[in-house]
């Protein structure tokens, strides 16, 4: 087993893990950190129309081993699905 740290960035906030997950290998880190990435967009997403989520994975010795992100965005739209202006995007 290896202990993995999940280090999450929301906007300018960074919280680090001071403790760390002890996982199988690297696909279960992975996993882990999409797991972090999608549990922390459902607390979030609704309070926000743009929102960005990251994770760093370090190693015991602070290496950086992977890096996950998930973005959302959402616009305002026309239901002609003509562009109005660049902040807007069809609808259909």
């Amino acid at each position: 087993m290896t202990r993995f740290f999940f280090d999450i960035i929301i906007g300018n906030d960074t919280e680090t893990d001071e403790h760390g997950v002890e996982l199988a290998d690297r696909v279960e880190m992975r996993r882990e950190a999409g797991r972090i990435l999608t549990d922390i967009a459902k607390f979030e997403i609704d309070h926000t129309e743009e929102l960005a989520i990251e994770v760093n994975v370090r190693e015991d010795d602070g290496t950086v081993i992977h890096h996950g992100e998930l973005k959302f965005r959402t616009l305002p739209c026309r239901l002609t699905g003509e562009l109005h202006a660049e902040e807007t995007q069809p609808c259909e």
